[in-house]
């Protein structure tokens, strides 16, 4: 294959981005779920340290980006468990930010994407699906690890089953500054908590395991499939929600990645089998080289800034 490199210096009318080296700063974890990496006993962290012990979750399926791991509800056992007594107790001192990509397959129904919360003694935080009424997204924040008090966050609607959506829950707040929650769907701001609270870092200073899937070892148990599960240690900006969703492109099988909203690029990706075809908004390649094996401007452009570089094959 004879490989082109192409330099902007400028921005110029062409198409970028490989999701799939593409981060935030203070983004502590990342489960990517793609094998084979990740296997039926283990979910690496490819950012951190922070990797999962897989029970009876079934890796390899579809997942929005390559493959994700699916859960099958109530009495299933399936869980993803991230451990105890390290960053779990400290990832919200400075605000925090929660990402997962979902696809539910139960209506009337109430699962976890992500929590570390004991309802017996200790309470955390949970980004779930259902809580004052079913599949509708809720994130909250036990800014005193008790029941009360409690800052949450839940859409208004309910969403689509069997379909993927992209959720995000924040915490703008500290264990110096009182802060709320909001909820993030599809890249859209659906709720905001009325209450504020600071952070007890002492409090939260406590053994409780963090999980994927459920919390507190069997407790709504997701049913259906999750990808792509991320952790910022700091409250992400709404920008930045709609990045995160827009440059991750599903797994459609077809080799083309087909972005729709603007998005940011930065480190190193190798991405060169895929077609990246950018339909509308803005793809920078920061200080980035991304390789493709085809850039297609089709109602969309990819920029290059601070010596970036596109490399595409032919």
């Amino acid at each position: 294959m004879k490989w082109i490199t192409i330099l902007f210096a400028v921005l110029m009318s062409i198409t970028l981005v490989s999701g799939s080296y593409y981060s935030f700063s203070d983004q502590i974890s990342w489960w990517e779920f793609d094998s084979p990496a990740s296997n039926s006993t283990f979910a690496p962290d490819s950012t951190g340290s922070n990797d999962g012990i897989v029970t009876n979750a079934d890796n390899g399926t579809t997942g929005y980006f390559n493959e994700g791991y699916e859960f099958h509800g109530a009495n299933s056992l399936n869980r993803i468990d991230l451990g105890n007594g390290g960053f779990e107790e400290t990832m919200c001192n400075n605000g925090c930010s929660f990402s997962m990509w979902i696809y539910p397959k139960q209506v009337n129904w109430v699962g976890t994407m992500m929590g570390r919360f004991d309802i017996a003694t200790q309470y955390f935080m949970v980004l779930s699906f259902g809580s004052s009424q079913y599949n509708t997204p809720a994130f909250r924040i036990y800014t005193d690890g008790t029941a009360t008090p409690r800052l949450k966050a839940e859409t208004p609607d309910a969403i689509a089953i069997n379909n993927w959506h992209h959720v995000v829950g924040v915490y703008n707040g500290s264990n110096t500054t009182a802060g709320n929650v909001k909820i993030y769907v599809n890249g859209i701001l659906k709720a905001t908590s009325a209450e504020t609270g600071i952070l007890n870092s002492t409090a939260w200073t406590v053994t409780e395991t963090l999980y994927l899937g459920l919390y507190d070892y069997n407790k709504q148990i997701w049913n259906g499939t999750l990808d792509e599960g991320k952790i910022f240690t700091r409250p992400i900006t709404g920008t930045e929600v709609a990045e995160l969703n827009s440059c991750r492109t599903p797994n459609n099988g077809t080799g083309i990645w087909e972005m729709n909203g603007d998005c940011t690029v930065t480190g190193e990706s190798d991405s060169t089998n895929v077609t990246l075809k950018a339909t509308a908004g803005t793809y920078i390649a920061d200080n980035s080289e991304i390789y493709l094996e085809k850039a297609v401007a089709s109602g969309g452009k990819i920029v290059a800034t601070n010596g970036g570089k596109i490399i595409a094959g032919t």
